[in-house]
């Protein structure tokens, strides 16, 4: 049973924009250039309503096959970027990592743990995100990185085991690298000494996309 909105009959607006953009520049090299060159980059919302009217017109573009085989660059082309919901994340301490977890109940037990850790240089950053918010929103932690002047040389993710978790998890881990955040890593939470670590042997828990 295919999902709602992965199968369509006729093209959507949007894939008749794109791919009528990208023959243009394909087949004329000299069209393949901004088509506002002078202008600022927007939010994409913002973009799209500018062009049509409509702030939804161009929402999703980023997934388009031709913008990730990238014949097309929102950037360059549309001079606008994808303006995801931020990553939540908590500072309770200096030290360089950041946990992620997609589970409410775990979120709500580690935090209380690390706001009454002993010792406070021990804990660094603690994240909330799943599936494709997960995907969407990480490279905005390079944003809270920068704004507090402590970054993460790990980045940990505990949370579910499954296909579609793995593909989500992979997805994230490279959207986090284009934005110049270290490799995600699963995280293995030991409950007796309650402490976190990189799981070397392989992931006992990877994020879910459900």
């Amino acid at each position: 049973m295919q999902r709602a909105g992965l199968r369509r009959d006729r093209p959507s607006r949007i894939e008749q924009l794109i791919d009528h953009s990208a023959a243009l520049a394909v087949h004329h090299p000299d069209l393949h250039r901004p088509c506002l060159p002078d202008a600022e980059v927007i939010p994409l919302a913002e973009r799209s309503y500018q062009l049509y009217g409509d702030e939804k017109y161009l929402h999703g573009i980023e997934r388009h096959r031709l913008v990730t085989r990238g014949i097309l660059d929102i950037a360059d082309h549309l001079r606008a970027r994808p303006a995801p919901a931020p990553l939540a994340m908590y500072e309770f301490g200096p030290a360089p990592w950041l946990l992620i977890v997609e589970n409410s109940a775990a979120f709500t037990s580690l935090r209380q743990i690390l706001a009454a850790w002993p010792d406070r240089s021990q804990v660094g950053w603690l994240g909330y995100g799943a599936g494709d918010q997960l995907v969407a929103s990480l490279p905005t932690a390079a944003d809270s990185f920068r704004e507090r002047d402590h970054g993460a040389a790990d980045l940990l993710l505990y949370a579910d085991l499954d296909l579609d978790g793995l593909e989500c998890a992979r997805q994230a881990d490279a959207k986090g690298r284009a934005a110049g955040l270290p490799a995600l890593m699963p995280a293995v939470v030991a409950n007796s000494t309650r402490e976190i670590s990189p799981s070397r042997s392989g992931p006992t828990r990877v994020a879910g996309c459900s």
